[in-house]
């Protein structure tokens, strides 16, 4: 997943979005394959978690979309996981469901820059602390934007399911 994460960030760094233009992540990060430098990891596809190509990719596609929407940056497309994973929770500002699920060609992320100005994505790996930081360079739109966990009833989950799986060895 490290790996992975390390190489579709480098992907992004420096990728510059004109005015008017959408930014689409699938585009701009190529395929997710070997010969792209990816490497297996777990992925989650059909409402399970299994050993696939590119796994850590929507880590690296969920903090883009934090960093867009966080700069008032309208997204035009996200997914979010078919369920929740816990590591995209950790932190105040990230609730139930903040994230941006990727897998090509069906899933992606999207969003425009409506801005009259150039901007710049970069991002900040740091593989010992395992800490992906995107900033979105040059003058963005002056939004105030809020983020707060939906209040409600919660409902536990069910039980833990197991699930024999012979390919995981």
């Amino acid at each position: 997943r490290i790996h992975n994460i390390d190489a579709g960030s480098r992907k992004l760094d420096g990728v510059v979005i004109e005015p008017g233009q959408t930014f689409d992540f699938n585009e701009s990060l190529g395929p997710i394959d070997y010969e792209a430098g990816f490497v297996d990891g777990l992925i989650i596809i059909n409402n399970r978690t299994i050993p696939g190509i590119g796994g850590g990719i929507c880590q690296v596609s969920t903090t883009m979309f934090r960093a867009a929407f966080l700069s008032g940056i309208p997204v035009t497309e996200r997914w979010q996981h078919v369920y929740r994973v816990s590591y995209y929770e950790l932190g105040r500002r990230n609730p139930p469901g903040f994230d941006a699920s990727i897998y090509q060609p069906d899933l992606n992320l999207k969003f425009i820059n409506e801005t009259e100005n150039y901007l710049m994505i970069r991002t900040d790996f740091d593989r010992d602390k395992a800490r992906l930081r995107f900033r979105i360079m040059g003058r963005g739109p002056r939004r105030l934007v809020k983020v707060s966990s939906w209040r409600g009833v919660a409902v536990p989950p069910p039980p833990p399911r197991i699930v024999s799986n012979a390919e995981l060895g």
